[in-house]
C-alpha cells in the first residue's frame, strides 16, 4: 500500500465513535425495530385465507402499527426534513427534498386510510 501512496494510519483514537455516529446508530435501530414490528403485525392481513385472524386481531394490530410509526417519522427521518427545509430555503432542491415529500405523502395517505376504515365507521355506528 505504501508503494501506491496509501500509507496506513493505525491509531486507537481513530476508533472512538463520535456523538453523531451514536445518534445515527440509534436512529437506524429505532427505525429497524419499528419496521420489523409493523411488518410482523401485518402478517395476518397477508396470510389470512378465511379472514379469521383479521377479524380477531386486525384492529388491535392496526392501532399498534399506527403507534409505532411516529417515532420513525419524526425522529429517524428528521435529518431528511431538516436537509429538505434548508434546501428549499436556499432555492436549490436536493434528493432529501423528494424523500421528505414522499414521507409526508405516505403519512398523509396512511392516516387517511386509517381514519376512513377505522375511525369513521365507529363514529357513525
Amino acid at each position: 500500500m505504501n508503494a501506491v501512496g496509501y500509507e496506513p494510519y493505525l491509531s486507537l483514537e481513530a476508533t472512538k465513535p463520535d456523538r453523531k455516529t451514536n445518534s445515527r446508530v440509534t436512529q437506524i435501530s429505532i427505525a429497524g425495530f419499528c419496521f420489523a414490528n409493523i411488518m410482523m403485525l401485518s402478517l395476518p392481513e397477508y396470510f389470512s385465507v378465511t379472514n379469521y385472524l383479521q377479524e380477531k386481531t386486525g384492529t388491535a394490530f392496526r392501532y399498534i402499527g399506527l403507534l409505532l410509526s411516529p417515532p420513525v417519522f419524526f425522529y429517524c427521518a428528521g435529518e431528511f426534513f431538516s436537509n429538505a427545509y434548508s434546501s428549499v430555503k436556499t432555492k436549490y432542491l436536493n434528493i432529501d427534498s423528494s424523500i421528505a415529500l414522499a414521507f409526508y405523502s405516505l403519512l398523509a395517505e396512511a392516516c387517511t386510510i386509517f381514519l376512513y376504515w377505522m375511525v369513521i365507521p365507529t363514529l357513525t355506528a
